[in-house]
Order: C-alpha cells, then structure tokens, then sequence
C-alpha cells in the first residue's frame, strides 16, 4: 500500500500534466479563450456589444478604471456583455459556445442568477463579461437568452 504522502506528490504532478494537455495549442486558440468578468462597473441595463478594435478595447477598459490587458485583434474579435443592475451578488453574465452561420459568428450570452438558497450580499452589482473570440470572415451577431 502507498503511502498518502506518495499518492499526494503523484497528484501533484499528474494534476498540472492535465491542465497543460487541455491547454490551447496555437496562440491563437489561447488568446480565443481568453475572458474576464466582474460584479462592478458594468452598465445599469443588459446588453452587449463587438469590440473589434484597439480604440475600443482601450476605451471598455478605462471605462472600468483598469488596466488594459494586450489583447492582438489580428485573428480574434472581443464580446463585452452587460447584466444590467442587480439588487444582489451572485449574479454572473455567461457566453455560450459560438455557432458559425455562413461568414458570421453568433455570440450568444446570458445572465445567470444566483442558486434561490444562495447567501449573497445586499449591495447593487452590476455583472458583466468580456470573451475572444476567433475573428470571423464576415461579422459578429450578438444574442442574449435566458439562462435555464
């Protein structure tokens, strides 16, 4: 029988080797999976929009007072997805899987309540996500739905 302290170092390492055989492999699929969120600075209403662009990539984040991540639009387009003001915590905004649909990229999007038996602070949040995507030849078509 092994002992804990080998079956421990041998997850330790096992762990990390799985993490890495997961990983993107070309730069391009790891800036694709790229994606940043928060409870604070989004807008009062939901919505979204295409950040297909350094201007305007470097004007989401001012808008948020932080620092602007690098971010290549050569091959990748960023979504950014509001929430809308919430009374509560525990509110997510989550992209779905895109869908191609001829030239266009579909970007679908939802925000996610917190579980009804949640402890979540009283304080006003408003949520909101940024994704990469890969860069479609024609455009990005951005829907919201309900989350299940």
């Amino acid at each position: 029988m092994r002992s804990p302290f080998f079956i421990g170092r041998a997850l330790a390492l096992a762990v990390p080797a799985l993490a890495l055989a997961a990983a993107p492999s070309t730069p391009r699929e790891a800036q694709a999976a790229r994606i940043w969120r928060d409870s604070f600075g989004g807008k009062p209403t939901p919505g979204a929009e295409v950040l297909g662009d350094a201007s305007a990539w470097n004007a989401f984040w001012r808008s948020q007072n932080r620092d602007t991540p690098a971010f290549d639009f050569t091959g990748a387009v960023a979504v950014v997805a509001y929430g809308g003001e919430k009374a509560t915590g525990g509110y997510a905004v989550d992209f779905l899987e895109p869908t191609p649909q001829g030239n266009d990229l579909v970007v679908t999007w939802q925000v996610v309540p917190p579980p009804a038996d949640a402890m979540v602070p009283q304080v006003l949040t408003r949520p909101w996500a940024v994704r990469a995507f890969p860069r479609p030849t024609g455009g990005v078509i951005v829907k919201q739905v309900n989350a299940d």
